[in-house]
């Protein structure tokens, strides 16, 4: 069972999303990113491997060389 801390911080994130991100946008790269959505800038291929998985639970996007196209933002979030 989630704890109410770990739903409140996934709903943060879900808000954040659907603030800043919109089906369609280009953005132009990794960093940008994280900024977008307000995280942290990984390092190694590993972890943003990880970080970038969980993005896709909240929309789903394709990288262009360094771009991040996002296709759909989901309205309900598979946690």
């Amino acid at each position: 069972m989630q704890s109410v801390l770990q739903k409140n911080i996934k709903d943060e994130f879900a808000q954040i999303v659907e603030r800043n991100l919109s089906i369609g946008m280009a953005v132009k790269n990794y960093k940008i990113m994280c900024d977008l959505l307000d995280e942290e800038v990984k390092d190694g291929n590993r972890n943003r491997k990880f970080q970038m998985e969980k993005w896709k639970r909240y929309f789903d996007f394709k990288k262009v060389g360094h771009k991040f196209i996002i296709l759909e933002i989901y309205c309900e979030f598979s946690h």
